[in-house]
């Protein structure tokens, strides 16, 4: 499928951690394509500790150099109050925009 076309979805599940960055990486490497659309969904995430929060920061940033575009992020409460704490969704918004 050609990603101009398409909204891939991403969803990590519940965990966000260096047991599973490996999978979660390789999973957002292939929506890296030119152009793609992307939409990042956060909202069943109950664990994510420092390397799941670079991971998220790696991605947005690799995907502003290759004209990915972040459609939306949804956040579970927990992710959202990590996040907010290093104020990482407004890094996230003005580095996809």
């Amino acid at each position: 499928m050609n990603g101009l076309n398409a909204i891939h979805c991403f969803n990590p599940g519940d965990t966000v951690c260096i047991g599973n960055v490996g999978r979660l990486k390789n999973a957002l490497s292939s929506f890296l394509e030119e152009g793609a659309r992307v939409k990042l969904d956060f909202s069943n995430v109950v664990n994510i500790d420092s390397i799941g929060i670079q991971l998220i920061i790696a991605f947005t940033r690799e995907a502003k150099k290759r004209s990915v575009r972040i459609e939306s992020i949804e956040i579970s409460e927990l992710a959202g109050k990590a996040m907010e704490r290093i104020r990482l969704n407004r890094k996230i918004m003005d580095e996809s925009v």
